[in-house]
């Protein structure tokens, strides 16, 4: 059997080689020790290439893994201790925050949009109470600046805009006046503004379905990207998509709505696979609250016998789920969906 360098053993070392390739792009857009080392693990030749007549892949599999295990080891020990601990204060593991800092989002910065009414109020005031300084829009001037006036009585540290999310000018120019009040830097995204109407999906015109489709759907795609270099200047940054149960559920005369709110899953799920930058995504589906169009006495009736905890819900148990996902110890939850509807989406009373 031939040595390192020529034969079989040479051909091992040179697709080995891929493997701290990959490595090393991994390092150089991430400081997470862990991920190079995975990449090490992970990274294969095709199937095909395996399966081929080349000598080298004909070896027995302890003697490649054998091998391969002692390039991680190498890979590894060639990591210090500060890019761990740096991959560590970056919001790749909340060990290191103390515990009062665990549940405080002191120092962070926030845009949340459609905040001055129903979930996005709520969230607006539960992230300020967390200590958060926050940008909010609205479509609305008055509604806007009288939200505004009552924060600044609460000392919540609240700026705003006036903004439509359906008009890209208007997107793009609250992300610069975000940039330029935040200096630059963004720790939490919340895509919560959108409009709906009930309506049979036959009845929709195009106008009405091209604007829910650019409220709903196209504005939060278009803020992501937006938002995404000031997030990764903050370190460490947190996207929230407010979404509905309508996307994983069918519900009568809502098919144009449901459709904007499923078509953001598939974008949360592959945003986490194709972009390791340190961000962290979630998306909640909740139930229509208790809020005053949907405080109808047959509604109410009809939702509380399809939810199992026996109620509808409240706007400050959303905003309560959302704050969490934006704090140091929730760093580790990722790319998730999040129901918050008493239950009702696993009842079978729908």
């Amino acid at each position: 059997m031939e040595r390192v360098g020529g034969g079989r053993w040479g051909e091992f070392w040179r697709r080995a080689s891929c493997c701290l390739q990959s490595a090393a792009a991994t390092l150089g857009r991430s400081t997470a020790a862990h991920e190079a080392l995975f990449m090490v693990d992970r990274t294969r030749v095709p199937v095909h290439e395996r399966l081929s007549k080349n000598p080298c892949w004909l070896l027995p599999p302890h003697h490649r893994l054998h091998r391969l295990n002692r390039r991680r080891a190498w890979v590894g020990s060639r990591v210090s201790s500060e890019v761990q601990k740096k991959a560590m204060e970056n919001g790749r593991g909340s060990s290191c925050v103390a515990n009062d800092e665990r549940w405080s989002l002191a120092g962070a910065t926030a845009l949340v949009t459609g905040g001055t009414k129903g979930i996005g109020h709520a969230i607006v005031e539960e992230l300020a109470r967390f200590g958060a300084a926050i940008h909010t829009c609205s479509r609305n001037e008055a509604e806007l600046n009288k939200s505004l006036k009552e924060w600044g009585a609460k000392n919540f540290k609240v700026t705003g805009s006036v903004c439509d999310v359906a008009s890209r000018a208007d997107r793009e120019k609250l992300m610069e006046d975000v940039k330029s009040t935040f200096g630059g830097k963004l720790s939490i995204l919340v895509n919560n503004a959108g409009t709906g109407f009930v309506k049979p999906m036959v009845a929709v015109t195009p106008d009405e379905y091209s604007f829910m489709m650019s409220t709903n759907l196209e504005s939060a795609f278009h803020l992501n990207q937006l938002a995404h270099p000031l997030l990764k200047a903050s370190g460490a940054g947190s996207i929230v998509n407010v979404s509905s149960l309508a996307g994983i559920v069918g519900i009568d005369n809502i098919t144009i709505y449901g459709a904007t709110k499923a078509h953001q899953e598939p974008g949360l799920r592959v945003g986490e696979g194709q972009h390791p930058d340190q961000l962290r995504r979630a998306r909640l589906h909740q139930n229509p609250l208790m809020e005053p169009l949907l405080a109808m006495e047959e509604f109410v009736a009809k939702e509380t016998y399809r939810i199992p905890l026996g109620r509808v819900g409240e706007s400050e148990e959303v905003s309560a789920v959302v704050a969490f996902l934006c704090l140091p110890a929730a760093c580790y939850i990722n790319g998730q969906v999040i129901c918050i509807d008493g239950g009702k989406s696993v009842n079978g009373n729908l």
